[in-house]
């Protein structure tokens, strides 16, 4: 068997692409791992616009706690916020819920609930707490679960006496499992510019 010139000049050709394909995955690779990897934790961005539908089950679920807070008077109106994240794995997306406004907040945040939602389409209550809306997802899983995260009392504080509180999946539903001091990176993740 013998190679011709053309044959030589192919074979390298074919090498150099190979090389470079190679070489162009390897870099795409390093750019979603560092992407993934650099940042903690993923933040959960809160719309008081999009979901709908979720949004018209809350206003449902809670429509005697949004109107005694209306005839309390209490300041302002009742507002929900929706945020969906598939803590699980399971295709399902679940639902983070803030009722802001009224008799809904306090000195630690607003009402937050956070719902696994079944195959079925079954919410299941996960966690119910003040809270205000700095949360992510960790890349940390407990039980099948992401673990997750918030910034603790930014009310009456400075940002850089705030602690970040951590949760993980136990039996049914989030439950506390440590804190400590704010870092610079977890400002930049869940901390909104206009807050820090």
């Amino acid at each position: 068997m013998s190679f011709k010139k053309t044959d030589l000049i192919r074979l390298t050709l074919l090498k150099k692409v190979i090389l470079g394909l190679f070489l162009l995955g390897l870099v795409g690779l390093g750019f979603y791992l560092n992407n993934h990897f650099s940042k903690p934790y993923q933040k959960i961005e809160f719309s008081q616009t999009l979901y709908p539908k979720e949004r018209a089950i809350v206003q449902e679920m809670f429509s005697k706690e949004i109107l005694d807070s209306k005839r309390m008077g209490a300041f302002g109106d009742a507002e929900i916020s929706i945020a969906k994240y598939d803590l699980n794995q399971d295709g399902i997306q679940d639902i983070f819920v803030m009722i802001s406004g009224g008799s809904f907040c306090g000195s630690q945040g607003c009402l937050t609930m956070i719902y696994v939602v079944d195959k079925r389409g079954v919410w299941h209550e996960a966690y119910r707490f003040n809270t205000y809306p700095a949360w992510g997802v960790s890349h940390q899983k407990h039980n099948g679960y992401f673990d997750l995260v918030h910034v603790g009392s930014v009310d009456n504080h400075p940002i850089s006496d705030c602690f970040l509180l951590k949760y993980a999946w136990k039996n049914d539903h989030y439950e506390g499992v440590g804190y400590r001091k704010l870092t610079k990176k977890d400002l930049e993740v869940l901390v909104d510019e206009d807050v820090r």
